[in-house]
């Protein structure tokens, strides 16, 4: 049976939405794709895909997430 993909949703964030605040709503969404076993690559990819769709601010690019397994803890690294 094939598992959907989890689909980061980016809400009301867009294009020129300001970066900070952009970051803080799309984490939540960053760590659930983690619980869901999303890798960063296919993370990256939908967050591109998110930037061509003006849903995220295109001047920021997605580095890295990690959840921690044993206090739930996520990061998350984005360079602007």
């Amino acid at each position: 049976m094939n598992k959907t993909k989890y689909q980061i949703n980016s809400d009301n964030i867009k294009s020129n939405s300001e970066e900070t605040s952009a970051i803080s709503s799309i984490s939540y969404e960053i760590e659930n794709a983690n619980n869901n076993d999303l890798n960063n690559a296919s993370i990256q990819t939908q967050i591109e895909i998110l930037k061509s769709q003006n849903s995220f601010p295109k001047n920021l690019s997605y580095l890295k997430s990690y959840t921690d397994p044993k206090t739930g803890t996520t990061t998350s690294a984005f360079l602007n």
